[in-house]
Parts: C-alpha cells; sequence; structure tokens
C-alpha cells in the first residue's frame, strides 16, 4: 500500500475488526504541539509517532498507564488526558491546593491535591488522618489516587478493582490486626474528600484508565460458552464502542471547537496555562481497485503532557469497504473547522 502524507504529522494505517466482523481500513494522524501559553498551539519541529501499544511506567497492568494506544478502530467521543505533575504556585510549598481543566469557560474537572499523609492509629482517637506535609508537587497519576491492594492476615490477597495501584484501601480485618500507619491518597475530588478510613472512595484523575480495569471493562460485552460458539473471534453482540475510550467520563466530550480555549490550572508554577487548538482540516484521499473515496478525519484525541509542555492530536478516519486499499492519500487545511469525534 501506498502512503502519501502531505501534512507535518504522523501517520498509521492500520485494518481493524467491526461489531459484525466486518474489516475496515483505520486511518490515525498523531501531531504534537508545543503549548505556548495564551497562544494557539505551534507544531514542534520533530513530530512523535502514533503510540502503537500502550505505555506503562513499569510492568503493564500493574503500574501507571502513561499514555494509550493511538491504535483503535473507532472512538465515539473525545478524548482529553493531561499527564503531569500538580504543581504549588510561584514553587512555594503548599499542604494542599486545586488543579484543573476548563475548556470554552467551563469547567471539566477539578481535583484537589495533598502534600503526603497517612491514616494513623490511636488509643483514644481511632483512625485518624494526618494533617499533610507541605510540598511543591504531586504526581496526577492513579497511584496517588483512592485503591491499592492489599493482604489480609490469613494471606488473602484483596484488590480495589477500580484503581489496584492506588493507596489507602484497607480491610476491617487488617486494621484490626495491623495498628501500622497507612499512607493516604493525595488526589481527591473537592465534592468527596477523603476523611473516612472505612470508606472506599471514587478514583478520579486527569490520566488515562485502563483497558483492564472495570470502569472499562464492563462496556468490553460478554464472553461466555455462547460467545465462542456463535461470535468468536468477533465482538460479542453486547460490545459497546465506548470501550475504546479511555478518558475519565468528565473528560469524554461529544465535540470541541478548536477557537475554544483551554484554561489548566495547579499544574505550573507560574499559576495559569492556557491555548488554542489550531483549526486545521485533515482530509484522506483512499483508493483501492474499485476508484478512489473520500475519508473525513476527525479529531478524537487532546492528550496534554505538562511535564513537557505538549499537546498530542489524534484524527482518525475509517474507510470501510472490503476491497483492499492500495493507496491513502492525506492532506491538510488550515481554515476553522469543527472537531467532533465520529
Amino acid at each position: 500500500m501506498d502512503l502519501i502524507n502531505r501534512t507535518p504529522f504522523s501517520p498509521f494505517v492500520f485494518e481493524a475488526l467491526d461489531i459484525e466482523g466486518d474489516r475496515s481500513t483505520v486511518i490515525a494522524l498523531r501531531g504534537t504541539f508545543r503549548i505556548q501559553s495564551q497562544s494557539v498551539l505551534i507544531p514542534i519541529a520533530n513530530q512523535r509517532p502514533c503510540i502503537i501499544a500502550d505505555r506503562y511506567s513499569d510492568k503493564p497492568g500493574c503500574s501507571v498507564l502513561i499514555s494509550e494506544s493511538d491504535l483503535v478502530p473507532i472512538k465515539h467521543k473525545i478524548d482529553v488526558f493531561i499527564n503531569g505533575n500538580a504543581v504549588a504556585s510561584a514553587g512555594v510549598a503548599k499542604q494542599q491546593w486545586e488543579c484543573g481543566l476548563s475548556i470554552g469557560g467551563n469547567t471539566r474537572l477539578s481535583l484537589s491535591v495533598t502534600g503526603p499523609r497517612q491514616w494513623v492509629y490511636g488509643m483514644l482517637t481511632g483512625w485518624q488522618l494526618s494533617r499533610p506535609d507541605s510540598t511543591k508537587i504531586v504526581s496526577l497519576d492513579y497511584s496517588n489516587c483512592f485503591g491499592g491492594v492489599v493482604v489480609e492476615p490469613g494471606g488473602t490477597r484483596l484488590s480495589f478493582e477500580e484503581n489496584p495501584i492506588g493507596c489507602g484501601f484497607t480491610t476491617r480485618s487488617l486494621r484490626r490486626s495491623n495498628r501500622e500507619s497507612v499512607r493516604a491518597p493525595q488526589i481527591e475530588t473537592p465534592s468527596e474528600p477523603i476523611n473516612e478510613i472505612e470508606r472506599n472512595y471514587r478514583p478520579v484523575c486527569f490520566a488515562p484508565i485502563p483497558k483492564a480495569w472495570p470502569q472499562r471493562l464492563k462496556m468490553a460485552g460478554t464472553y461466555d460458552d455462547n460467545w465462542i460458539k456463535d461470535r468468536w473471534p468477533n465482538w460479542p453482540h453486547d460490545f459497546d464502542a465506548t470501550y475504546f475510550n479511555a478518558a475519565h467520563p468528565d473528560l469524554q466530550l461529544d465535540d470541541l471547537n478548536p477557537d475554544e480555549k483551554f484554561l489548566i490550572s495547579g499544574m505550573h508554577e507560574n499559576g495559569q496555562v492556557t491555548f488554542r487548538l489550531p483549526a486545521y482540516e485533515i482530509f484522506a484521499e483512499v483508493r483501492d481497485e474499485f476508484g478512489t473515496s473520500d475519508v473525513v478525519m476527525h479529531c478524537d484525541t487532546v492528550d496534554i503532557d505538562m511535564s513537557k509542555m505538549e499537546v498530542g492530536l489524534v484524527w482518525r478516519g475509517v474507510d470501510l469497504r472490503m476491497a483492499p486499499v492500495t493507496r491513502v492519500s492525506l492532506s491538510i487545511s488550515g481554515e476553522g473547522v469543527r472537531f467532533h469525534a465520529g
């Protein structure tokens, strides 16, 4: 297959199966941009390639998911991720502050972060949450949210399935048998502050959610004997394509105007960071033995990396024809368009 790329960005073309088992050609295009506060994003000189596999900080499934793969067949909503740290303003250590993301003047997600803190046991007071230490930086990933894995006195291993890499999760039997301090979460929502060791809390973060966690896995459908008999190797009948969206639900958008302003707070020592998306339109022309057709490319991923001060945008298009594709041509226009999920 010939690939003609008339854009400055990095393409990847692959085949996928839809829910009925029909083959399609998927075109992904990743553009990487530098954040300059108060201005439109600027493409970097050396564009980064598409992400072809999920990237973890350590062992896959047992560590922080840093980047979700771009190789998904479709996204019905626009994923917005933020990787990086919560950073105290002016470099002055604090016990607690808020960080958040607003798009077009609407707050999409707001979190409260704290310095290190613990659940501490006292004979008279029982389990109490300590005052947080002052800090300048908190990693904004699920390891600092409520969750984790514990081993009970009898050796039974229990996991908080919605976030097995987090902290603060305990059980009654473990609290009765072990009075050692327990690391408490440093990320919480202002509407649901963490203040009771007996409770389980909803883990919320700006980072992507791994595919195997129940928040997403419940969308993947039923894999039972009937599936093996009637559907394998295709998706089950109750498969929901929203499985392919990895962002927290508050960061999954139906559409997005490129002239809307992104405002990020609490993640840079200079305070707020704002930028606007570039008003690009991406076109794909696909050829097979029967001729050519146009495929509209939708921007369905906004991947913000505050540590690098970069934003990755991913455009995706799907060609549903069964004939083998012999050529894909990509082009770009700078006219203002409306980004929306496919």
